[in-house]
């Protein structure tokens, strides 16, 4: 009488899945354990470790690389090289740009 008056018999149906085939809790329960999962766990971020370490030694080898034909190359005027005075040093409290450049707010 309790589920009657609380809930309405919302647990008093029949069976949802009527035909042979087991329920996708059981499946999951059956193959993934917490040990299967902290192993997967581990290994994926092992992967994505070495995947990262590999790109950085990619990109400091193009940056080797590129730092000698990227002077060739604003030596002789390329598209996409750098053309603005870079700005030294300083100590200023304020945001300095280079000659031609204006900067401003994006996201307060």
């Amino acid at each position: 009488m309790t589920c009657q008056y609380r809930c309405g018999n919302a647990c008093a149906h029949p069976e949802p899945n009527t035909s042979g085939n087991p329920y996708f809790g059981d499946l999951v329960n059956g193959v993934l354990s917490r040990r299967g999962l902290l192993r997967a766990g581990a290994l994926g971020a092992l992967v994505v470790g070495a995947g990262s370490v590999a790109a950085a030694a990619t990109a400091s080898a193009a940056a080797t690389a590129g730092s000698t034909a990227g002077a060739t190359a604003s030596a002789q005027g390329a598209v996409g090289a750098l053309t603005f005075k870079p700005i030294r040093p300083n100590r200023p409290d304020a945001v300095v740009v280079p000659d031609g450049y204006d900067q401003a707010v994006v996201l307060a």
